[in-house]
């Protein structure tokens, strides 16, 4: 009995070891390869970091580090060097507080109509990745985030 016991309490560590924390996940929604540079916030210290992005990736930044879990800007490029998007903290804060963001994954979606975040209402609405992105590509995904922000502001 006492095996078994010590044998499932490993086990549960284990399982603990391999969750994933803090997490954050940025997708590309271009139809092309972009260069994002993001820059985070971590203690009193900014870190910046640059990836390349194939259209469709999903990249979870923070997979096992704390360190890249506070995103507060991030500029998309071309692989040309061309600046496509300028995202600076404010409209990243803005947005967290639009989409009312408090889950620990957040998922935020970049494409040619703006920036997004992926909420679980929005991963419920669409059975695959390729609905979401295509989604996140159309006027329906413009409108709705300038109805929440307008929305929001109006609120605040």
């Amino acid at each position: 009995m006492k095996k078994k016991s010590m044998l499932i309490i490993i086990f549960f560590f284990l399982l603990m070891s391999c969750a994933q924390r803090n997490n954050l996940l940025l997708i590309n929604s271009y139809e092309h390869d972009v260069i994002v540079h993001s820059f985070y916030k971590f203690g009193n210290n900014f870190i910046q970091r640059s990836d390349r992005f194939y259209p469709g990736m999903v990249f979870a930044v923070a997979a096992r580090s704390s360190m890249y879990s506070n995103i507060i800007a991030m500029r998309i490029e071309t692989l040309e060097g061309v600046l496509l998007e300028d995202y600076q903290a404010e409209h990243i804060d803005l947005l967290r507080k639009a989409y009312k963001s408090k889950d620990r994954q957040e998922r935020w979606v970049f494409t040619e109509k703006g920036l997004f975040i992926r909420t679980k209402e929005i991963r419920e609405r669409f059975n695959t990745i390729d609905e979401v992105l295509n989604y996140f590509r159309s006027d329906e995904a413009v409108m709705d985030l300038q109805i929440l922000l307008e929305e929001y502001l109006k609120n605040e």
